[in-house]
């Protein structure tokens, strides 16, 4: 990997590089690096200390992988989430609107120029609202 040059992704691969001894990691190294170095386990409140730990260094965001589904994700939700908002790291309430509104601030759909607009509603009645199926279930 000490060969390697990246345009993108340089803070991962000068990390993936610290890693080990001499700079030169192998491609072994690389997946112990990915797949173990940037877990976080423990308590809710270990893992805020650590995130928190990780904002105070500028990391700004975080994906969070499950280990089983959909426990892990119920666990975070559950117990990090909480202890993120009771130290005032993570939102409890949301404005309204679609992400495209808060983005951009002009409603919840394309506006009729954009060219995908000619196609909204084109599989409406492919939806399953309007399926026999599901028109029998609901009489």
């Amino acid at each position: 990997m000490g060969q390697i040059q990246t345009e993108g992704a340089q803070g991962v691969l000068e990390a993936a590089k610290a890693s080990v001894p001499g700079g030169n990691p192998t491609l072994k190294d690389l997946a112990h690096y990915r797949a173990k170095a940037q877990q976080i386990v423990g308590t809710p409140e270990s893992i805020v200390d650590e995130l928190e730990r990780w904002q105070d260094a500028g990391i700004d965001g975080l994906n969070i992988m499950n280990h089983v589904l959909p426990g892990s994700y119920d666990n975070f939700i559950e117990g990090v989430i909480p202890e993120l908002r009771r130290r005032g790291l993570a939102q409890s309430a949301y404005d309204q609107g679609s992400l495209r509104q808060k983005v951009f601030g002009r409603g919840d759909y394309l506006p009729g120029n954009h060219p995908a607009a000619k196609f909204r509603g084109a599989f409406s009645e492919l939806s399953a609202a309007n399926t026999e199926a599901a028109v029998q279930l609901q009489s």
